[in-house]
């Protein structure tokens, strides 16, 4: 019910000209729309006969991205993705390599990307320690809907290699990127890096010193931008994730032009916090290009990598070791394998003593932070405009953040996470004056109106019920429970949409530690299980 067709002389190797489409169907990221793609063919002709055939799949789209070079107290900046001129709320996670043998990426990539789309993501990030992937992700993609972060592959380097010969490669580099993938709607964004600007050997201002300028990378400042002027004007570009302006680097050490610190100029972030929420509400970015919590993997994936003998304890394990991620051999760190330890320390107030235990403990943990990370900066929607978890899948066996381990089994986080990434989904805010804020995210382009009750899970007594209506593509208040003080709890607050449309989400009252064993009770008798569709961890 859309076509168009044009036809034109060639009268050199190359030829330039317009198509003018009527009442287009336009690509649109999930939640906001259909990912319409037009299938065009294009013929070479001569002497009226077809000498060559192209066909692509054409998403016709306009994607910006507005950004400031600051964010401050006195000053907020933005860091705003507009589609077809309207605002979107990118809820995402990033992209790693898919498998550490890349001949084996093709036939992992469809589950992959699939991961995405089942948790409702409508950006990933290919993150700069990643490989350029194939047609057949981006392909998929485009078809789900999914947005594009195309980070170019470099990251976390200090940026020494300026010399002319390097600066030469790198335009090839870029330069071939561009031209093999521009043609995707789903790519959103160029970036030129991650890390380098803020990366420890360069020493930025939140290291406390006076390094030598980022914005001096001739390869983000200057090789790249001029690739992107003669192929592909159109899309946004920025430097590094998190960028570094020359407005950050230039202002003030003394009060950092009214920030906390001087990370805190910068719109968008990267984070590893604590779960806590004092050192969650810290942040200040705008938009979260990555940010995440470990959790365990589950234990028939642990067994998979981890031999017999050395499955528990899982202290000076050097197979544990091998595969703890970050770590560095030469000072024996344990990493994100003991920074899980403490979390479920401080989160249930026990140390595990038992793999089964680690496992069921520090998944949940994850799950909670994750949720509670994603719900808190959709909730300050308006203000923030998006949040890319680190991350969802590994390509190869590991202690980590992502939500997904390498054997694509999914841990607990996957499915709160795809929970509070619902096109429409209301949260409760932390309680203030003896009230708990029912807030509502609608992240549609359409109205959504219907009703919400909160049940608190242990007595199964409903407390509150409201009916709300929300505009598009916006938040509101839909009601207001009593939250008593110094008091434990988890309410189920489920709502019915006038469309008809059912869902519910979990709120955690009180605050941690929490008492294990109540907190299982407090999933069984919330149907968490039967509503996630998880397998049972304990």
């Amino acid at each position: 019910d859309s076509v168009f067709e044009k036809e034109v002389p060639m009268y050199f190797v190359v030829n330039d000209f317009r198509i003018q489409v009527d009442n287009p169907k336009l690509w649109w990221p999930r939640g906001y729309g259909k990912a319409n793609l037009y299938d065009v063919t294009i013929d070479l002709i001569h002497c009226g006969e077809v000498v060559s055939t192209m066909h692509k799949n054409l998403g016709i789209r306009t994607i910006k991205l507005l950004f400031s070079e600051l964010h401050t107290k006195d000053h907020p900046g933005q860091f705003q993705f507009k589609v077809n001129g309207k605002d979107v709320f990118c809820r995402g996670a990033n992209h790693v390599p898919a498998d550490v043998f890349h001949s084996r990426d093709a036939a992992r990539i469809p589950e992959i990307v699939g991961l995405f789309a089942e948790m409702n993501c409508n950006m990933l990030r290919c993150w700069g320690g990643n490989v350029i992937e194939s047609h057949q992700f981006y392909d998929i993609c485009d078809r789900e809907g999914i947005m594009i972060w195309q980070d170019f592959a470099m990251a976390c380097h200090h940026m020494c290699l300026q010399h002319p010969d390097y600066l030469e490669i790198m335009r090839q580099e870029c330069e071939w990127i561009v031209k093999e993938l521009r043609q995707h709607p789903s790519i959103a964004l160029w970036c030129g890096d991650n890390e380098s600007d803020i990366c420890t050997e360069s020493g930025w201002r939140m290291w406390g010193d006076r390094p030598r300028d980022p914005n001096d990378n001739l390869v983000t400042r200057k090789v790249i931008p001029e690739v992107l002027r003669l192929h592909d004007p159109e899309r946004s570009y920025q430097a590094s994730s998190p960028y570094v302006s020359p407005a950050a680097h230039a202002a003030p050490l003394e009060d950092h032009n009214g920030a906390d610190w001087a990370y805190d100029l910068l719109p968008e972030q990267h984070a590893y916090p604590e779960f806590t929420k004092e050192s969650i509400h810290t942040l200040k970015g705008l938009f979260m290009g990555e940010i995440g919590y470990a959790g365990m993997p589950s234990i028939e994936s642990i067994k998979q990598f981890i031999p017999p003998e050395a499955l528990w304890p899982w202290r000076d394990q050097p197979e544990w070791l091998t595969h703890a991620t970050d770590t560095i051999q030469l000072y024996m760190t344990w990493g994100r394998i003991e920074r899980m330890e403490i979390g479920v320390n401080k989160f249930f107030n026990f140390t595990p003593d038992s793999l089964e235990e680690y496992c069921c403990s520090a998944q949940i943990v994850q799950a909670e932070a994750l949720k509670y990370i994603a719900e808190h900066f959709r909730r300050r929607k308006g203000l923030t405009s998006g949040v890319l978890l680190w991350n969802m899948v590994d390509g190869w066996p590991q202690f980590s953040e992502a939500m997904v381990d390498c054997y694509f089994r999914r841990k607990l986080s996957f499915y709160y996470v795809k929970n509070s990434y619902a096109d429409f989904v209301i949260t409760g805010n932390d309680p203030s004056n003896g009230e708990l804020q029912l807030i509502a995210v609608n992240d549609t382009l359409e109205p959504q109106s219907g009703t919400v009750t909160v049940r608190d899970v242990d007595s199964n007594e409903i407390i509150a019920s409201h009916e709300f209506a929300i505009e598009p593509n916006t938040k509101g208040i839909c009601g207001t429970v009593p939250a008593r003080e110094n008091v434990q709890a988890m309410y189920l607050l489920e709502w019915k949409l006038s469309n008809g449309q059912t869902n519910s989400n979990h709120v955690l009252l009180g605050e941690a530690p929490f008492d294990y064993s109540q907190y299982k009770s407090w999933c069984d008798k919330a149907g968490l299980e039967e509503k996630y569709g998880y397998s049972k961890l304990w």
